[in-house]
């Protein structure tokens, strides 16, 4: 999807990455990207974590000088990627399972276990 290299956090990380981009939305990520970012690195955090408290170690942030940034989407990106969709940009490399709407309850399961997305089938 025209990343260098990608990582599965929950089989492990390398260190000293310089720039990682973390876009899962799962807190309990954090604490293994911020080890793996390189001293004076940087770590884009992309969308939102949970409401609810994140517990992390924070002080690799200072310690090791890491520049920590937020990227919302869903500002001007959208329009951008949904141009991208309907000119035919696969994602299927992205897509972990596809679930009809009434097996909502097991994609939801699914989406809990997995780093890759979970569709739901509307029609």
């Amino acid at each position: 999807m025209g990343a260098d290299e990608v990582f599965d956090a929950r089989v492990g990380l390398p260190a000293d990455i310089p720039l990682v981009v973390e876009a899962s939305g799962v807190s309990a990520a954090l604490g293994g990207v911020l080890r793996a970012t390189a001293r004076g690195g940087t770590v884009v955090q992309v969308g939102n974590l949970p409401i609810t408290p994140t517990p992390a170690v924070l002080g690799d942030l200072v310690s090791r000088e890491i520049t920590w940034t937020g990227s919302y989407r869903f500002v001007d990106e959208i329009t951008e990627a949904v141009a991208l969709l309907a000119g035919g940009l696969d994602v299927t490399p992205l897509i972990a399972a596809e679930f009809d709407l009434a097996d909502a309850a097991a994609a939801l399961a699914a989406a809990a276990s997995t780093a890759g997305k979970v569709l739901l089938r509307l029609g």
